[in-house]
């Protein structure tokens, strides 16, 4: 799969406990891997290799997915100017918004992303 077959006889990796002690070697292997193919791509690839994979969703991701907005399991949570930012997290219903604690004085205006992604499009469920 890394296009490396060679890797499969390498006594360096023939055993858990050798792997374990190669686990560097492992991580950028993967590392190098992994940028030169779509979300997609590398996660039919993993699960045809029968390797478990997921993706790490943001909170813009997770905020957005069909599937949590039918859960009800998105928040809308007061922030501090009287508006509202999502979250996820199971909502009891009836349950009125909590205030948000932002910390300190940066804001998701000023920050402008979730680590590094931007936050627009992003919208809060009603």
């Amino acid at each position: 799969m890394l296009g490396k077959p060679e890797l499969a006889s390498a006594p360096r990796f023939e055993s858990n406990s050798k792997r374990v002690e190669n686990v560097d070697a492992i991580d950028a292997l993967i590392l190098a891997w992994t940028p030169s193919h779509e979300l997609h791509d590398a996660l039919a690839q993993l699960n045809a290799a029968s390797i478990p994979a997921a993706p790490v969703t943001s909170i813009a991701d997770i905020v957005t997915d069909p599937h949590m907005l039918a859960r009800a399991a998105v928040a809308r949570v007061s922030d501090e100017d009287g508006g509202f930012v999502a979250t996820p997290g199971i909502v009891p219903a009836g349950t009125p918004p909590r205030k948000a604690r932002l910390g300190g004085t940066r804001d998701r205006r000023e920050s402008g992303s979730v680590r590094g992604r931007k936050s627009e499009g992003v919208t809060t469920p009603s």
